[in-house]
């Protein structure tokens, strides 16, 4: 009798394995077919992001503009900047500092103008 059970109950499994073995076997292939379909869309996007870089330059004339020249570089190893260069920078640097104080001390004093005038004015609902 304990053997039938087993063999039964292992019949049983061995189906339901089967089964859920065919079920992931049909979601691989369509999992494989949607890669397939993303894949040719991406190709498709990639050739028309090519045709539209090679018409780039011609579009480019045709709306008056000119291929630049080639890049220029600076090697600014072992520059010192004159005495001169070093006055002006300095007094940028003043000027600047001096201009975000000036901004700090306006912020503070509008900001304390919006504070007495939310303070001094009434609330219109309770005079109602």
């Amino acid at each position: 009798m304990c053997a039938l059970v087993f063999l039964g109950a292992s019949l049983v499994g061995s189906l339901l394995l089967r089964t859920q073995m065919v079920e992931d076997s049909f979601a691989i292939t369509d999992v494989q077919q949607s890669i397939g379909r993303l894949t040719q869309d991406v190709q498709e996007d990639q050739t028309k992001l090519d045709a539209l870089e090679a018409s780039l330059p011609e579009k480019a004339q045709k709306l008056g503009m000119v291929p630049g020249s080639d890049a220029l570089t600076i090697d600014l190893q072992g520059y010192k900047p004159s005495e001169g260069a070093s006055a002006s920078k300095s007094a940028a640097k003043t000027q600047a500092s001096q201009s975000a104080k000036s901004t700090a001390k306006s912020t503070a004093k509008a900001s304390a103008t919006a504070n007495a005038t939310k303070n001094t004015t009434p609330n219109t609902k309770e005079n109602q």
